[in-house]
């Protein structure tokens, strides 16, 4: 958030270079995260990439927090 937007920041910085109506347009919620399948391959992969001991990803996950936040979803 900045000046009181969603990504308000970004905007502010493309003022001028892009398009009012595309600057200012209304964020689009893609991709589509109420759908149940989205969501299931999301949380396999995540699992793929938390039990490989030899991903470049884990040092940027928090377990921890990841399980506390998300006990019996993962």
């Amino acid at each position: 958030m900045f000046d009181d937007r969603e990504k308000g920041l970004l905007r502010r910085a493309l003022d001028g270079i892009l398009p009012n109506d595309v600057l200012y347009r209304k964020k689009s919620p893609y991709p589509k995260t109420h759908n149940p399948a989205y969501e299931a391959i999301v949380k396999n992969r995540l699992m793929e990439i938390i039990h490989d001991p030899t991903s470049s990803l884990l040092p940027l996950i928090d377990k921890k927090t990841l399980y506390n936040h998300h006990v019996g979803t993962i």
